[in-house]
């Protein structure tokens, strides 16, 4: 059994490209957390104690232990922009930023593929574990006398590589585009929400809108 470092030396290009998947994932958490901070800002104080507890959460690990958490609550701000910015007759494409998360729904499954299989270096360059074949794939292979209980499954990891590289490119402005567009339909639904309530009260509107 060769340990971490004699298969570190003997397929180094293997294991920077594998770190490299992981760091481009890690990165892509810290915009994620910057992007859901904007949704924990108290708007009448943004230095206020509450928007500091909330956003301390964020990257508490007893709140919020993975990665996972904090994109399916990013998806819920979305979708819930989305149907804010709707009802108000604002525009608000949700589709891009679900798209990304999407994309790193699928960075975090290959993620895992390589954190929990016996992984195996393939002669073609890439790497590839076995895992159980499912009954409908047993039952195929019976009707065709083909024996094993097994299936490979291989990854490029040149093309895994690129593809979380390309997807920690387009998360950074993405996310900061989030947090710049979701907050101005915030600021402007509660704006309008405080005109709406000063005309109710039969007072005069206000003579200028925050900036």
């Amino acid at each position: 059994m060769f340990t971490a470092k004699e298969w570190m030396d003997k397929y180094p290009e293997v294991f920077k490209k594998i770190g490299g998947i992981i760091y481009n994932l890690n990165q892509i958490e810290v915009f994620i957390i910057s992007a859901l901070s904007t949704f924990f800002i108290d708007l009448s104080d943004p230095h206020s104690e509450k928007t500091f507890i909330f956003n301390d959460s964020l990257s508490d690990e007893a709140v919020f232990p993975n990665l996972e958490n904090k994109r399916r609550l990013l998806i819920r701000v979305i979708k819930g922009v989305s149907k804010a910015a709707e009802e108000n007759g604002m525009s608000f494409d949700k589709s891009k930023w679900l798209n990304i998360c999407e994309s790193v729904r699928k960075l975090q499954e290959l993620r895992n593929e390589l954190a929990h299989h016996h992984l195996l270096f393939l002669q073609n360059g890439n790497i590839g574990y076995y895992i159980r074949k499912n009954p409908e794939e047993l039952l195929q292979d019976k009707k065709i006398g083909k024996t094993g209980s097994m299936k490979l499954i291989e990854i490029d990891l040149d093309k895994e590589f690129e593809k979380s590289g390309n997807t920690l490119k387009e998360s950074e402005p993405l996310m900061a585009e989030l947090s710049t567009d979701a907050l101005n339909i915030l600021i402007e639904i509660a704006w309008k929400k405080k005109v709406e309530n000063v005309t109710e009260m039969g007072h005069e509107n206000p003579e200028t809108e925050p900036k």
